[in-house]
């Protein structure tokens, strides 16, 4: 972690390992997916790094809100499916 970076400034931890999930574990893979979709649609998410930084949550809050979710900044597989894939067939979009 670089200086101003500790845990004070980001709930989640920025270790290696996967991000829980509501139960499930998240791989580096999706949260990097998530990442580059929330950058691509300018929601400035950081770096493609497939950790949960204090950017990422900031970027998903955003993006929730945006769609009318509830912003939690978390990721759900619901949200994941609707960041990669768009809603899911017969919402309401």
């Amino acid at each position: 972690m670089g200086p101003g970076m500790g845990p004070q400034h980001d709930p989640m931890p920025q270790s290696g390992m996967p991000h829980q999930m509501r139960g499930q574990m998240m791989s580096r893979e999706t949260i990097r997916s998530v990442q580059r979709r929330l950058n691509e649609l300018g929601y400035q998410a950081g770096p493609v790094d497939g950790m949960m930084g204090p950017r990422t949550h900031r970027a998903i809050s955003a993006y929730q809100t945006d769609m009318g979710m509830m912003p939690n900044g978390m990721l759900s597989p619901d949200l994941v499916g609707h960041m990669i894939h768009g809603p899911a067939r017969g919402s309401a979009d």
